[in-house]
């Protein structure tokens, strides 16, 4: 009996199986879309066989017009069509198979089916311009509803702006009500210990004055001497004077003393003034540059860096705060990643309006026009007289491109030797002075080793040199 239930089971199992497999072979061999019979048509009419003709009479007879159209008239229209051209296309099956001798008739047979088939796409036309209107007027509803929707947030917006700026404004008005209440309470309890208590403690200490005990009375002088100066030390404080041009100095001056004492020293700082950072990764000869600028020149630092990135990191933050220095003096061997002319490239991109000035031991003139060609404005030596560095920097600040005097000379030769060469050679030039091998020039200006070996090789054969070394010790460090 269990056998013979488990043998039911797996029948009917397989029979429902069979038939949703059916169904669902149905459901494929079933065309809903007209782009199939459109290129099956197509198809035919490009090849005139009986292979295509017969696919396109099967894509006809499979098409269903379930889907065609909404309006019956059309769909049965859609109907009528097909079948028509399933008629039109059996009738030239013959035909086909000896179109060598009714070419005529074949063409006069596929004009009637291709006006049959216009009509029908003209059909489904209509259905897909009936959905288009819809589509667009729904668009304009939505559309029309986004707008006063974005409309009503925005006036309420406004409305609730109008009421925070009223209200700010009430307490704008009534805390510096209070503030005037309060300044004028305090003038009026400076007076009272000013005119009153600070007078009677004077009196006192006249009266101690004719104290036969001189030690008592000294004692008595000296405490109501610091009670007088508490007081009046409180009345300065109740009425703070206000600050002005003609008193800021002075009261700078009580501020600082009160505080660090009579060896604070300061340094006012007007907004003409001119200032700078240095980057060096030689802490002392850092500090020692920057002690030397501001003792004998206007120039004030406003930074000072020992790697790339901490100084990427300072310029950012004061650029954020929109006051980035007027100029950089950096070095060349640089700590941190893209140290040396990258880092001026980086820099004079980041921010064109820069002034860079190299500080380097390395003064050859290859190294120079490198720099220069990077976003420099300036290039000095270390072993350049101090004040030349100052006169560097002026000359840098109002636009002008300075070189240390030393340099100059070579500087020229070293640019009439390379005027032979072409922009792109003087390029590959400049990054064989930095001694990158042919990959790295290769990968830093994304093109194949194979065009820097041919670029290396015009370069040595118009300076006459053809060796990298004696290249790089001639023109380079």
């Amino acid at each position: 009996m269990k056998k013979l239930l488990l043998f039911l089971s797996v029948t009917i199992l397989l029979i429902s199986c069979t038939q949703k497999s059916k169904d669902k072979i149905d459901k494929i061999d079933k065309i809903y879309n007209t782009d199939v019979i459109c290129d099956s048509w197509n198809e035919f009419c490009e090849k005139k066989d009986s292979s295509s003709l017969m696919y396109f009479i099967d894509t006809l007879k499979r098409f269903d017009t379930k889907n065609f159209n909404n309006d019956m008239t059309l769909k049965q229209s859609a109907k009528n069509q097909i079948a028509l051209c399933i008629s039109l296309a059996e009738d030239l099956q013959p035909l086909i198979l000896e179109k060598e001798n009714h070419k005529e008739e074949i063409l006069l047979a596929i004009h009637e089916m291709d006006k049959v088939f216009m009509s029908f796409l003209k059909n489904k036309n209509a259905s897909l311009k009936e959905t288009h209107q819809k589509l667009y007027v729904f668009f304009i509803y939505f559309t029309l509803t986004i707008l006063i929707g974005g409309a009503i947030l925005v006036i309420l917006n406004i409305k609730e702006g109008l009421e925070k700026d009223k209200m700010l404004y009430s307490s704008q008005v009534f805390l510096k009500h209070s503030i005037l209440i309060q300044e004028a309470e305090q003038k009026i309890i400076s007076r009272e210990l000013h005119d009153s208590v600070a007078q009677n403690l004077r009196y006192v200490s006249l009266l101690a004055e004719n104290i036969s005990d001189k030690d008592t009375a000294a004692k008595i002088i000296e405490t109501q001497n610091q009670n007088i100066e508490d007081i009046r030390n409180l009345c300065y404080n109740l009425t703070p004077p206000s600050i002005t041009k003609d008193n800021l100095l002075s009261l700078v001056n009580i501020f600082a003393q009160k505080i660090f004492g009579d060896s604070f020293q300061f340094r006012l700082i007007a907004e003409n003034d001119v200032d700078f950072s240095c980057l060096n990764d030689d802490e002392f000869l850092r500090i020692g540059t920057i002690s030397y600028i501001e003792k004998k020149s206007d120039w004030l630092c406003k930074g000072n860096a020992a790697t790339t990135e901490s100084a990427l990191s300072d310029l950012a933050l004061l650029s954020g705060g929109n006051i980035l220095p007027d100029l950089v003096i950096s070095d060349l061997n640089f700590s941190g990643d893209n140290a040396g002319f990258d880092f001026i490239e980086k820099l004079h991109s980041l921010y064109p309006e820069l002034k860079i000035i190299m500080y380097s031991m390395f003064f050859s003139a290859g190294m120079v026009q490198t720099a220069i060609q990077n976003g420099a404005a300036g290039y000095i030596s270390k072993n350049a007289p101090s004040d030349e560095l100052i006169e560097c920097m002026e000359n840098a600040f109002s636009g002008k491109t300075f070189v240390q005097k030393e340099l100059r000379e070579n500087l020229v030769k070293f640019n009439s030797f390379t005027d032979a060469l072409t922009q792109r050679e003087k390029l590959v030039m400049a990054l064989i002075l930095q001694n990158l091998s042919n990959m790295q020039i290769a990968e830093k200006l994304q093109i194949r080793q194979c065009a820097v070996e041919n670029y290396i090789s015009s370069i040595y054969e118009k300076t006459g040199i053809n060796d990298k070394k004696e290249f790089i010790k001639r023109f380079g460090k």
